[in-house]
């Protein structure tokens, strides 16, 4: 059953329109339902509308979700419809411009001409792969395009020219080549009409630079829908910015704010908003839960890893025992974080039930009862110091609301045989704090 705000987003049929959707609010239903209520009730053509997400997995699922409505829309209108991502649409347009489009290097072998490149400079840490490709994709997540740091300039202009001898270009040069073609594309595709954009949190300046230059093109009518508050990826240049300017977009459109939660009982809704306002850089809005259920949120301390890997594994087996049909997740900051976590747990339970993520993968999931473990500050598991305290406070934002009906997050006080101390996330929360003995809480 929709809610009047909705209905008015579902049904609206004119203009501009940014809607900002907290978490488990059912933005991309709406945005979905959105374009079948256009194709049934006026005269969009199909071929003219371009629906754009971030991953090929959303854009899988969207196309799933169009699909169910074949009895509504009809095969061809569907199969009309451009969904894809950015990177998707972009490389498709340029094929059809007739320009020559070189292939594009896998991860693995991009990877790998990096490190070559890196180990001839005299980088020997596997680290630098990894901060080399973080770099040159935040470089290219803009238009113009900006250098890269100092320290890896010179070893990026060899990267650069390797991969031009090659014959080849890396996934961040399609929306490069794609800005640096506009004119021929202006004139050699499809018009777009009817640009919309899920998970617009996502932006980065590149891709917001290509939004524009479709409204310049062709009047495109814009439909963005996300979450200022769930805006995680500033290492790709991702930022909530764009989101929060869309609705000054030429012409002005309406913006609507979806603020009902859907997936999460009242205790977890409460305790991630309490999160949540403590960024300055964000759309000040109302998050409520439509759950008449408190459902369990709480906190724990644990003096070690150990200690806390055996009292996750304790709580998985309760969960088990009192729950079998629940779906649970166990999320960690990083990926090194969550293997040691698994590794840890894993020794004190032959089968470690739940899924294992990060808190950038759980990202679009959720689940009946959610674990944040090695909850932290100056966490040693980044490579790096977090250099942006609100984008971290997001992503724990994220994790907090992956939950339907139980919520619990621990801290180990020493972290890698080093004293730690409790993410000061915690206290913003105003979390519950239950003892070790009492950590499986009430899970009824």
């Amino acid at each position: 059953m929709w809610t009047n705000m909705q209905t008015r987003v579902i049904t609206k049929t004119q203009g501009n329109t940014v809607v900002v959707a907290s978490p488990g609010s059912g933005k991309t239903t709406v945005l979905t339902e959105h374009i079948v209520h256009q194709l049934r009730t006026t005269e969009t053509d199909a071929g003219s509308v371009m629906i754009i997400t971030y991953t090929r997995q959303a854009a899988a699922e969207l196309k799933q979700r169009l699909f169910s409505q074949t009895r509504h829309l009809g095969v061809h209108s569907l199969h009309a419809l451009r969904i894809g991502t950015f990177h998707a649409e972009a490389f498709r347009m340029l094929l059809q411009t007739g320009f020559k489009v070189p292939p594009v290097l896998g991860t693995n072998e991009q990877y790998g001409l990096m490190r070559r490149i890196l180990h001839e400079q005299g980088f020997s840490e596997p680290v630098h792969v990894t901060a080399l490709s973080q770099a040159l994709t935040k470089a290219k997540s803009t238009w113009p395009t900006l250098p890269v740091p100092r320290k890896y300039g010179a070893v990026a202009a060899q990267y650069e020219t390797a991969k031009r001898a090659l014959g080849r270009w890396d996934y961040d040069d399609i929306l490069v080549e794609f800005c640096s073609h506009l004119t021929v594309i202006q004139t050699a595709v499809a018009p777009v009409r009817y640009l919309l954009v899920d998970e617009f949190q996502d932006t980065n300046a590149i891709q917001w630079e290509i939004v524009r230059a479709f409204q310049r093109m062709w009047s495109s009518r814009l439909f963005v829908v996300g979450d200022d508050d769930q805006s995680i990826y500033g290492f790709r240049g991702a930022s909530p910015r764009w989101l929060q300017e869309a609705s000054d977009l030429n012409p002005p459109g309406d913006t609507f704010v979806l603020s009902t939660n859907f997936r999460s009982d009242e205790k977890i809704v409460a305790a991630a908003s309490q999160l949540i306002l403590h960024n300055q850089q964000r759309i000040v809005k109302p998050f409520e839960s439509n759950s008449t259920e408190e459902g369990w949120c709480a906190f724990t301390s644990w003096r070690n890893e150990d200690e806390e890997a055996e009292g996750v594994t304790q709580l998985l087996q309760r969960l088990y025992d009192t729950h079998p049909v629940w779906s649970v997740a166990i999320l960690a900051r990083t990926r090194r974080q969550l293997l040691a976590s698994w590794t840890k747990a894993g020794r004190a339970q032959n089968h470690v039930n739940g899924e294992w993520h990060t808190f950038h993968s759980s990202k679009g999931r959720e689940w009946d009862a959610v674990i944040v473990t090695g909850a932290v500050n100056d966490n040693p598991y980044l490579r790096e110091p977090a250099e942006n305290e609100e984008e971290e406070r997001r992503l724990f934002y994220v994790a907090m609301t992956r939950a339907r009906h139980a919520l619990w997050i621990s801290c180990p006080r020493r972290i890698q045989k080093a004293r730690a101390k409790e993410s000061k996330f915690i206290e913003e929360t105003k979390l519950l704090r239950v003892p070790r003995k009492t950590w499986q809480g009430r899970v009824d």
